[in-house]
Formats: C-alpha cells, sequence, structure tokens
C-alpha cells in the first residue's frame, strides 16, 4: 500500500464519484477504478459501495479514510519540515467569499512579495464548511467568520467586521426598516454565519420575510439584489465596493447584532513551517 493508493482512494472518497475523482486527479477513470479494486483486493475489504449514483464508503473504507488522511498529512508535514524555507512549499488556505473580497488581497499583497516560494491554494466555502476540511486537514489554515472552541483547533482573531443589511435603493426611501425586513430573505446555503446572525435579528424584531432565497456564492446574491428581489445581510467593507457600482441602499444592525469577528483556525498538531508562522503574524497584525 503507496501513498499515491492512498492519495487515489482519499479523492474518491472525497468527490463520491470515480469521474469526478478521476477529473480532479487528471487521471483515466478505467486506470482510476482498476487502482482502487486492486487495493481493495490488497486489504481484502470491500472500501467503496457502488451504484449508479456514484460511490459511498463502507465501515471498513470509513476505517481506512481516516487513517489514510492522517498518514496523507503526514508524509506531507515530514517533506515541508525537511525542505529549506526557500524551497518553496504549498499553503492550502480557505475563506469565506467576503473576506476574499475585502481583506485577502490587501494581506496577500503583502505576504507574497515576501514569500516568494510559496504556493498558495486558495478554496471559498461558508464557515461551517471550512472548519470541517481544516478538521480533516483538506486546509491547513482559514479564516472563518466567529471564533471556534473546538478542542483540535488554535483559533487566532483578525479583525472585527460590521454586519449591514442590503436592498435596492429604491426602498431606501420607500420603504420604513420593518417593511424592508418582509421582503425575501437572501443567504448563502446553511453554514454561514452571516446567515446565522441574520435570522437571530430578524427573529429578535420579530421579522418574517416572505421566503428564502439560497445561493452558493455573492455574486448571485448581489445581483437579486441588485435586481430588487429581497435583501440580504453581508460585512459592509464587501457591500462598499458593490455600493461605488450599483443601486444598493445599506442599513445598520442594531449593535447587538452589527458585529462579527474574523478569525484565523488551523489544526493545533499541524506542522506549523516558517512560511505558516509568517503567515499567522501577518494575519493578526496587519
Amino acid at each position: 500500500m503507496e501513498l499515491q493508493e492512498l492519495e487515489y482512494f482519499c479523492t474518491v472518497a472525497a468527490e463520491g464519484s470515480l469521474s469526478r475523482a478521476a477529473q480532479h486527479l487528471n487521471y483515466a477513470q478505467s486506470n482510476l477504478s482498476t487502482k482502487i479494486m486492486k487495493l481493495e483486493e490488497e486489504l481484502d475489504a470491500l472500501l467503496f459501495y457502488r451504484s449508479n449514483q456514484g460511490v459511498s464508503l463502507t465501515p471498513k473504507g470509513e476505517v481506512l479514510y481516516q487513517y489514510a488522511t492522517k498518514m496523507l498529512h503526514m508524509a506531507k508535514e515530514t517533506t515541508e519540515a525537511l525542505k529549506d524555507t526557500n524551497s518553496g512549499c504549498t499553503i492550502q488556505l480557505g475563506t469565506t467569499e467576503a473576506n476574499a473580497i475585502s481583506f485577502l488581497p490587501k494581506f496577500l499583497s503583502t505576504y507574497t512579495p515576501r514569500h516568494p516560494f510559496v504556493s498558495l491554494q486558495v478554496e471559498t466555502s461558508v464557515t461551517d464548511s471550512i472548519i470541517s476540511r481544516v478538521l480533516d486537514r483538506s486546509f491547513d489554515l482559514a479564516f472563518v467568520t466567529g471564533t471556534t472552541q473546538h478542542p483540535e483547533l488554535s483559533c487566532h482573531f483578525v479583525y472585527e467586521e460590521e454586519l449591514v443589511i442590503v436592498s435596492h435603493k429604491k426602498y431606501g426611501t420607500d420603504c420604513s426598516y420593518k417593511k424592508i425586513l418582509e421582503n425575501p430573505m437572501l443567504v448563502f446555503t446553511k453554514g454561514c454565519t452571516c446567515r446565522k446572525i441574520f435570522e437571530k435579528f430578524l427573529e429578535h424584531e420579530d421579522a418574517h420575510p416572505k421566503q428564502i432565497m439560497e445561493a452558493e456564492n455573492l455574486s448571485t446574491i448581489f445581483s437579486n439584489v441588485i435586481s430588487g428581489l429581497g435583501i440580504a445581510c453581508f460585512p459592509r467593507s464587501c457591500v462598499e465596493f458593490y455600493k461605488a457600482h450599483f443601486p444598493i441602499y445599506i442599513y445598520e444592525m442594531p449593535l447587538e447584532f452589527r458585529k462579527a469577528t474574523i478569525s484565523l483556525i488551523h489544526r493545533k498538531d499541524t506542522y506549523l513551517s516558517k512560511a505558516i508562522c509568517d503567515f499567522i503574524n501577518l494575519a493578526v497584525h496587519l
């Protein structure tokens, strides 16, 4: 059993599909299927249930997945620990989409010139999903909205963000504050911290939106706001970018719902290379 085989196995498990895993790995699907079957033969265990909808882990597959992810991460950490700082490394970074728009460009414009040999792979998602992916070692570091007390994670304060409600500009004068809260609620999918705060605020105000419209990315939500389809809750810093170009109106939220902490998290057992240590130090002091 080699590390490459474990990487193939973990990719298939994560994608839930041989075809998507093959595409992700840039590897022929027939060859990948053969590799997985050989691994099952070697271990004398069925690792995946197969169906027309894809694949899912069997109980023995779940056990292997837990150990395989740890082994792959340890192999990566060993390589990073033995590398000279100037020879380069890769940091897998997770972030919310709003933070990617407002904070990350300024941060990376300072960090990357100091570390020209460090490669950054950035993915965006909602906070709950990001935390899960830090825990399963998919991300080395991640920016999230809020703080976490998870025993396996270290959490560093980065900055505090102001949350606001946005609507099409025409509602700014035509509707009262209470009236605006009756409009459809435009939100990210479950797991978004801004959505959780927005929902608590609406409950506090005894407001009942006509409907909830979910989207997976910020640009879709803002497009719907600009079209007058509803209201949304976002950090002011990213809203200001859109305000300069589109007809939107900003409403301040009550103080108890207005502030959101942006944190940088990582596993406590992650090997902190010089590149990662510098990343953390810059993030908390920028």
